[in-house]
């Protein structure tokens, strides 16, 4: 059994929601599945390490912590109506390069650390957490409506050694926590930042490519060691 679908009905039952993760998980043969209603949030650690190949399931408003950790089959996911990703819930998926999130808002700690992703465009992101990105391949980022990414606590940045990274669309940001940037040697271009109100330290460490960033002259909290190894112009957005 290669592929399993749930097309009609109502949503999977607590029986069947455990049955599926127990098939993925522990048999190692299950590499394709599809629901329409999954019936309750994805729970925490159900497909670590499983088969799975491709993933679309429809109704689940939250995935949960380490929820999909270490898949390494995992190649495209999609979630058309999940609103929070938890903390690790891809973490370590190393073959993931599509993913689908149309109504994503949240996506926590190190949501997708070391997948394969080469672009991202999440449309309805408002909060993105520390360390959701390390190490990917990333070269754009589309982020239209995020205004959290990272934190000013944290040591490790949303977008840290991504190292093709060379556009990144943030024009509501208003707080890019520490380490964001870290180490993305290749980036050019950033939005212009209009409401930003924080930029953490370390934030744009070692970007040498970046050359203007565009926030107001007043009213943005600056660590010091926002942009150290890097030669940066401010400019009015």
């Amino acid at each position: 059994l290669k592929s399993l679908g749930f097309f009609d009905g109502p949503g999977l039952s607590s029986t069947q929601r455990t049955q599926i993760a127990t098939l993925a998980r522990e048999t190692k043969v299950l590499q394709n599945l599809i629901v329409m209603n999954w019936g309750d949030e994805l729970a925490a650690d159900s497909f670590t390490r499983c088969s799975l190949v491709e993933v679309i399931i429809h109704k689940a408003s939250r995935i949960n912590v380490n929820c999909f950790h270490s898949c390494s089959s995992l190649k495209a996911i999609s979630f058309p109506a999940t609103v929070t990703i938890c903390s690790n819930a891809f973490d370590t998926c190393s073959a993931l390069t599509k993913i689908f999130f149309p109504e994503a808002e949240t996506f926590n700690d190190g949501v997708f650390v070391n997948a394969r992703l080469t672009a991202i465009s999440l449309p309805k992101a408002k909060i993105i957490g520390y360390g959701t990105f390390i190490g990917c391949p990333l070269t754009t980022v589309d982020l239209p409506n995020v205004t959290n990414i990272g934190t000013l606590s944290a040591e490790y940045g949303t977008f840290r050694d991504c190292r093709s990274l060379t556009t990144v669309y943030i024009p509501k940001a208003k707080i890019i926590g520490n380490m964001t940037f870290q180490r993305c040697s290749r980036l050019t271009t950033i939005s212009p930042l209009p409401a930003l109100t924080n930029i953490g330290g370390y934030a744009f460490d070692g970007c040498s490519a970046l050359k203007v960033i565009q926030y107001p002259a007043t009213g943005v909290s600056l660590d010091t060691n926002a942009f150290i190894n890097c030669n940066v112009t401010r400019l009015d957005p």
